[in-house]
């Protein structure tokens, strides 16, 4: 067979004959929604429309890319166009069920009676023309809505928008059948003839060009070429199959063994999801980010290709079965020594702006149990924290982040890429812009990095290694110098207040609750917010407002005034130095 062969087919051709389709393993559910639905109603039917002036127009619907396993095997696996194809299927069920009497006087051999629809369905009222091999909830839910006995699909009610955009696929059949059943009501009210004429243009006149290749990787290449309508595969997607096809490559002299395979990947695959879905929040991450870190921990660099091509070049030295286990242990690492970790240096990950880069060196670090792990981390955290204060992008770090991986998997020493960082710092002047950033007297506005910078401190008030995470949604920023202070600091003088309002001696941290009470309040009535005696009456939970609290018992405070925020900020440069091991003193 040819790498590939192009057939243009009507509508009735490519459902008929013991043409079956099945939609495989690696392919998403069902996506369509109104938006693509309609359009493609609408489109057949602004051409048929059209083809009144012109019989002998035909309309191309798109193209469909499928394979199948030898030339007497009648099913096709369909590597594009699912969307396409199971939203046909949908019209054919509701034509079916709705509207019986289509064509029923058969005038011409091309009309389109219920017999002919329902032969499009089934062969020979038996075989389903379109098969699901995905969740079997997908199969399900179809043959539950449109294949079993005594549906009623115009008694079908439009899903909830929020229903529509769940992961259950019947929502989405359901809502398509809503809307195709309302369009051909809209016909079948204008006339008999006009979906009559409708449904003949349909299944006759409109042609899909049908693209069946040799093999899965020359349906994956050309497929990516095809500009459609239908949603295409995701990098996942094309992952998924890969690995799939590689089994059956490894075992082409013994199908049913790598049928069996191919169910035993399956099953670990479903277990990877079940693992990754115990993230949340910050530490949320999809089975198609976790590829992307396990591709940059194999390949060390950025793609210069599709991450699936690079991966699949990748793939090449191992089994299937190594890899997906070699994976699932990856993703558990993942899961278990970094969400389930509440030591306060991997906590401080999840708050950079990059997700990926420094999760993907973290990651190299503990896949092959690098024995200064911990010492890394520390040095991971100030290189990303100082590179984002500093007002860097990604792309300032993205390829020492990638040096940083090559250099752990061929387990260089800590002092090593030690030196390497400093050397970075250096050449990019990272610390005197990250003092200069710091020391700015508007640090609140236009930073996202100052609560996280605020919630790293907090984390560092004590020698333990462990401390629940804080959510930057739960943690909020307290002005202990009010933004309206002129009714109760009144002794301050507004160039003071001006140069001290948003600067690092003026910002702390409070729970939601207590920083609107506390608000525009005087200094003692803060305090007293401050230890629990407001109207939560719990002290604040956060160690570096507590110091505020004690300065305050001890006298060492009693009004928040100059003297004060130049000691909180002496206190806050102590705390930097601490944190990232950088001189501040000069800039006290």
């Amino acid at each position: 067979m040819k790498e590939f062969e192009v057939e243009s087919k009507s509508i009735v051709d490519i459902f008929s004959s013991n043409n079956i389709y099945r939609i495989p393993n690696y392919q998403r559910p069902y996506k369509w929604e109104d938006e693509q639905v309609e359009q493609l109603f609408d489109d057949i039917y602004e051409a048929y429309k059209n083809s009144k002036h012109d019989e002998g127009e035909n309309y191309f619907l798109g193209s469909i890319v499928v394979t199948k396993q030898s030339n007497d095997n009648y099913e096709y696996e369909v590597i594009d166009g699912q969307q396409r194809i199971t939203t046909l299927m949908i019209l054919f069920c509701v034509l079916r069920d709705c509207f019986k009497d289509i064509n029923k006087e058969y005038k011409n051999p091309d009309d389109i009676n219920i017999q002919r629809i329902e032969q499009c369905i089934y062969i020979n009222n038996h075989f389903q023309r379109l098969k699901f091999s995905q969740n079997p909830q997908y199969k399900n839910e179809f043959d539950l809505l449109f294949l079993s006995n005594g549906n009623n699909i115009k008694t079908f009610k439009k899903p909830s928008k929020k229903e529509i955009k769940s992961d259950d696929p019947k929502f989405k059949y359901k809502n398509t059948a809503v809307i195709i059943y309302e369009k051909l009501s809209y016909l079948s009210n204008i006339s008999k003839d006009e979906i009559n004429n409708f449904v003949n243009y349909l299944f006759n006149k409109v042609l899909l060009i049908k693209i069946i290749c040799s093999n899965l990787n020359t349906a994956i290449k050309l497929f990516q070429t095809i500009n459609d309508r239908g949603l295409d595969l995701t990098q996942l997607d094309l992952i998924k199959s890969i690995l799939i096809n590689k089994i059956y490559e490894e075992n082409k002299d013994d199908l049913q063994y790598a049928k069996n395979e191919e169910n035993s990947f399956i099953m670990v695959w479903k277990e990877i999801e079940t693992i990754l879905s115990k993230t949340g929040n910050y530490q949320e991450i999809n089975m198609e980010d976790m590829f992307t870190l396990f591709g940059y921990f194999l390949l060390g660099g950025n793609p210069k290709k599709s991450l699936h091509i690079e991966l699949e070049n990748q793939f090449k030295r191992k089994t299937t079965k190594e890899i997906i286990d070699e994976f699932k242990n990856f993703c558990n690492e993942y899961v278990n020594d970094l969400f389930n970790n509440n030591n306060k240096i991997v906590n401080s990950f999840w708050y950079l702006p990059w997700k990926i880069h420094p999760m993907a060196v973290v990651m190299t670090s503990l896949h092959t149990k690098y024995r200064d792990h911990l010492t890394l981390l520390v040095l991971l955290r100030k290189f990303y924290y100082l590179y984002w204060i500093s007002g860097y992008t990604l792309s300032k770090i993205k390829q020492t982040s990638f040096q940083l991986i090559n250099m752990i998997k061929d387990n260089k020493d800590i002092s090593e890429i030690n030196e390497i960082l400093i050397n970075k710092h250096n050449k990019d002047d990272v610390e005197r812009k990250v003092i200069e950033n710091l020391l700015n007297k508007d640090i609140y506005n236009h930073n996202k990095w100052i609560k996280p910078l605020l919630i790293l401190i907090e984390y560092n008030q004590d020698d333990s290694e462990e401390r629940e995470f804080v959510d930057l949604e739960e943690a909020h920023i307290e002005h202990i110098l009010p933004k309206s202070y002129e009714k109760f600091y009144s002794y301050i003088d507004k160039e003071i207040a001006d140069n001290n309002l948003n600067s690092c001696c003026n910002l702390t941290l409070l729970k939601s609750k207590k920083n609107i009470e506390a608000g525009n309040k005087p200094f003692d009535k803060k305090i007293e917010i401050y230890k629990g005696e407001g109207k939560d009456k719990k002290q604040s939970s956060f160690l570096i407002t507590q110091i505020i609290v004690n300065n305050y018992e001890k006298r060492e405070i009693m009004e928040w005034n100059e003297d004060a925020m130049k000691n909180r900020k002496k206190w806050f440069c102590n705390e930097i130095e601490k944190l990232f091991n950088i001189k501040m003193k000069e800039n006290k």
